[in-house]
Order: structure tokens, then sequence, then C-alpha cells
């Protein structure tokens, strides 16, 4: 059974010499904040508030998807429809995944380490370089970590992940689950299980 688990921007130390400080230049973005315990742990943090809007028109947890043949779709029996553009790769070598889920949520993978998740309430964006992570939120605010694995050291994080805002997937037998860490609740969700 392999399972690879890999946060949004984790991994990935984002240099500040690379960062530009405000100037009071339109559209220049301003020196990221601390993106530190307290800003993971808080349920009103920009990641939670655009993600938890997903949690009532997702696919149930307990029902397993089926890939059309050309990996494009994954169709469930409750009528929901994850869409793959492009075609998903599996099994996965990189979170370059982009995929949507009608009126509910969706993932533009921009880049390695590098992606976008869009619902109603906004849409947040994730960089990694290093072993940082940069966080984009819905009004321009951005919050930066050096080393993403401290969040792994906040209280009540016990070594997890449920604190590094970001996603990950498990790939095992043809079937592939894809979820989001930092879900309100300081917990993993999955967004949906799709069999090959």
């Amino acid at each position: 059974m392999a399972h690879r688990v890999i946060p949004f921007l984790a991994l990935f130390v984002l240099a500040c010499g690379g960062l530009t400080s405000s100037s009071g230049d339109a559209g220049t973005p301003s020196a990221p904040k601390e993106l530190d315990c307290a800003w993971a742990a808080s349920e009103s943090n920009c990641w939670k508030e655009v993600i938890k809007v997903a949690d009532g028109c997702l696919p149930s947890q307990s029902e397993v998807g089926a890939f059309s043949a050309d990996l494009k779709t994954c169709t469930f029996s409750g009528g929901k429809v994850v869409t793959f553009d492009p075609a998903a790769t599996l099994p996965p070598s990189d979170l370059g995944l982009s995929f949507s889920i009608k009126d509910c949520v969706s993932r533009t993978g921009l880049a390695k380490g590098h992606f976008k998740v869009q619902t109603s309430a906004g849409t947040v964006e994730q960089s990694s370089p290093g072993e940082g992570l940069l966080v984009t939120c819905p009004d321009g605010s951005r919050y930066q970590i050096a080393n993403v694995l401290d969040l792994t050291q906040c209280a009540g994080a016990g070594a997890s992940l449920d604190y590094v805002p970001g996603d990950l997937w498990t790939w095992n037998g043809g079937v592939l689950a894809y979820g989001f860490t930092n879900w309100p609740g300081n917990q993993s969700r999955t967004l949906f299980t799709c069999q090959q």
C-alpha cells in the first residue's frame, strides 16, 4: 500500500529576498505577515474561510466514485462529478492536479508546489518554494512561514499535518483519495475518493 502526503506549499522555503515589500504602488504586494501556530489554529484564517464552504457540496466521504476511461471525470452514485482538466494522471506523481466540483470547489495546479483553491468564499493561493509556505488570501493579504514543518509542533498538532494549510492524497490499488489539511477543527478532510 503506497501513501503519499504532500501539504500545499509544504516542503519549500520562500526566500525573503524574493518578496516585494509595499512601496505604495498599486498592485505591489505588501510584505507577508507571519504564518504561525496562532494563524493556523484560528478558525477564521483565510484558508479555512475559503475551504469550509465546500463542506456541504462535496461527495459523501463514504462514497467512492468511478473514473471515466479517459480520466477526465469521476462520477459518484449521488450525482456529484469531479472534472479533471487536464485529465488526471494515475498514479499521481505531482500535485499539479486541477479539478472542479460544479458549484462547490475547484483546485488549479499552477506549477509544482503552487496552486489556487476557489469556492464561493473566494480564492486562496499557495506557493511553496524551498521548505516554506506562502498563503495569499482573497483580500490580497499574505502569510508566510520559512519552514512549514514548524507547524507540526503547534500545541495540539501532535506532529501531524493538520495545522499545515494544504492538500494531501493517497493512492492505493487504483483508488485515489484527495483532501485538504487544516480543515476547520484542525483536521484533514477527504474531498473525494475515486477508483480507476
